[in-house]
């Protein structure tokens, strides 16, 4: 099976090489089915903002509700920021289109102390 919208060798490749861990329950997905890319709001975009690295149970597990979306990226926008990581364009775009779906407390207050 192919995806439709796949995430970029590059996005892939800032979760795998820095990051190889679930953000879920935190294993390194030995003996859970590997670490598997999960796109937050279905395949609407390849931007690490809608990427949640979790192991292999997690993803079987994954609901789609707000509060999922939101604790998950929440986890990616302060590791994202932890990094250094440098949002592109498209990055911009995701996140200002889906900002009422993603953006919890959490994240207002670290843009109201920024």
């Amino acid at each position: 099976m192919e995806l439709k919208n796949p995430f970029s060798n590059e996005t892939r490749n800032l979760f795998y090489e820095k990051r190889y861990q679930c953000f879920n329950c935190g294993a390194n997905g030995w003996d859970r089915g590997g670490i598997e890319c999960h796109h937050l709001l279905s395949r609407i975009s390849s931007s690490p903002f809608n990427l949640a690295p979790l192991c292999g149970k997690c993803h079987q597990r994954v609901g789609h509700t707000r509060d999922e979306h939101r604790k998950l990226f929440n986890k990616t926008f302060f590791w994202l920021d932890a990094i250094k990581y440098k949002p592109t364009k498209e990055d911009w775009a995701f996140f200002e289109k889906n900002l009422d779906e993603l953006v919890g407390d959490d994240i207002i207050k670290w843009m109201k102390n920024q």
